[in-house]
């Protein structure tokens, strides 16, 4: 029989006014804590999403019931993405309500590799500069970046197509 993997997710909860931000760092599994986290009162949820590092298909269950709950219970709550990791930025635009529609994604890191060190890195994007672009502008845009560690030109680690997709599905307003 397979033990559960015990979650070593640390979560931050700040409240300031309306605003309640929660920082996640760590993994996201079926023993993770997320629910119960006080939004009576708040107008604006802000997730950063900066440290998170993994998420399993039972951590997958628990976050979707969660934003359900979460929509259900707090109508009108307007939620905000900063520092999407590609860990995040894949189950939103693979899993059906992942997220609430409404949810704004203000930042997301595209994943990188250079090919001649064989190095990876990520870089961290704002969403409004690139709303609306053409699939090939938004690549253009992207795809400009040299190794931080020897200098060669990288490529993109994903479909481009489907970040483009994925920021405007979820565009600040």
């Amino acid at each position: 029989m397979q033990e559960a993997k015990k979650s070593n997710l640390e979560i931050k909860y700040t409240a300031l006014g309306d605003t309640a931000k929660v920082s996640f760092k760590g993994s996201i599994t079926e023993n993770a804590k997320i629910d119960g986290i006080d939004l009576t009162d708040k107008k604006l949820l802000n997730l950063d999403f900066n440290e998170i590092t993994y998420i399993s298909s039972a951590g997958v269950r628990r976050w979707i019931l969660w934003m359900w709950n979460i929509e259900k219970d707090f109508p009108g709550l307007r939620i905000v993405i900063e520092n999407c990791p590609k860990v995040m930025s894949k189950q939103i635009i693979t899993v059906m309500r992942f997220i609430p529609k409404m949810t704004e994604i203000h930042s997301f890191y595209i994943p990188y590799f250079c090919e001649s060190c064989q190095s990876s890195s990520q870089k961290l994007f704002e969403t409004k500069p690139l709303l609306g672009l053409t699939d090939v502008e938004f690549n253009r845009r992207i795809s400009q970046n040299n190794c931080l560690v020897c200098g060669s030109q990288l490529v993109v680690e994903t479909s481009i197509e489907q970040f483009n997709k994925f920021i405007n599905d979820y565009k600040s307003v």
